[in-house]
């Protein structure tokens, strides 16, 4: 398991599975994945099968379970499947209709990020109650629709945090420009950055370097012991290294084509059951 090979992995992947859970979302725990869900905002950033490890001989019962979850719900998920993936769980994806991404999916760690850069004409402070509009303004969640029920979570969450978990909003801007924005969520002294986005105009100049690094350095609170990275692509890579962020875990992504229907056998009537305790006589 990844995470005997290192603790900051089952830190950092309970700390993702927990920031879908403050959203509204659950997770269904069966042998091979987590069964991350959130039936409220039914993007794949919300709905993922995480960490996919399944023994050959297990592969048919597994999928079988996990997409029944998910198509009852109608949810179209996306599953992390181990990289390299293993050789029966590529076959019985690909059969279901599920094709890789081109890029992997990447899990970067730091326990001593670089300091935060000194000025710069940014400004990077956590958002007020009455800014989390410009939160969800630039919250890049793959397709996310639901915004009104993305902020609407966000304002839940932030006022009703469960124990040991917090979450902190971020707003970057150059003057009275806003260019940047993140959410910092801590879960049992793990925190993760997600949805680190800068405005099209904004970037090429550093803009998420520095939003990450002020977020970690100066924006949460005290100094945090592991701090968390999701990459969507490889060329983050090198500008993570130098922030201090190194590679734990890659992930090959699987989805289902767009064109694709989301079916269900059919099942025939239902024998009634095969065996029934004795009663009791009346």
């Amino acid at each position: 398991m990844s995470e005997l090979r290192d603790p900051a992995v089952g830190a950092l992947l309970a700390e993702e599975r927990s920031f879908v859970y403050a959203f509204g979302g659950f997770g269904l725990e069966i042998p091979g994945a987590t069964l991350v869900t959130n039936e409220r905002l039914a993007v794949p950033r919300f709905n993922f099968v995480q960490d996919v490890s399944v023994a050959p001989d297990r592969v048919a019962a597994f999928f079988e379970r996990a997409l029944d979850h998910y198509y009852q719900r109608a949810i179209r998920p996306v599953f992390h499947v181990r990289s390299p993936a293993a050789g029966p769980v590529v076959r019985a994806l690909e059969r279901l209709g599920y094709g890789e991404r081109a890029e992997a999916r990447s899990l970067h760690a730091a326990r001593a990020p670089a300091h935060p850069p000194a000025g710069g004409g940014l400004e990077v402070r956590p958002a007020k109650e009455t800014e989390l509009e410009r939160v969800v303004e630039l919250w890049d969640a793959g397709g996310l629709t639901e915004r009104a029920e993305f902020r609407r979570s966000l304002v839940v969450a932030l006022a009703h945090p469960n124990p040991e978990e917090e979450l902190l909003p971020i707003l970057a801007f150059e003057g009275t420009e806003l260019v940047a924005s993140a959410i910092a969520h801590g879960y049992r002294g793990a925190w993760g950055v997600h949805g680190l986005a800068t405005r099209r105009s904004a970037r090429g100049r550093g803009v998420a370097s520095t939003t990450l690094l002020e977020t970690v350095g100066r924006c949460l609170p005290g100094p945090p012991p592991l701090v968390g990275l999701w990459a969507e692509n490889d060329r983050l890579r090198p500008r993570l290294e130098k922030l201090g962020f190194r590679e734990l875990l890659r992930y090959a992504v699987y989805e289902l084509d767009p064109s694709a229907q989301l079916a269900q056998p059919t099942v025939g009537a239902s024998p009634g059951p095969r065996w029934r305790p004795e009663r009791a006589p009346v």
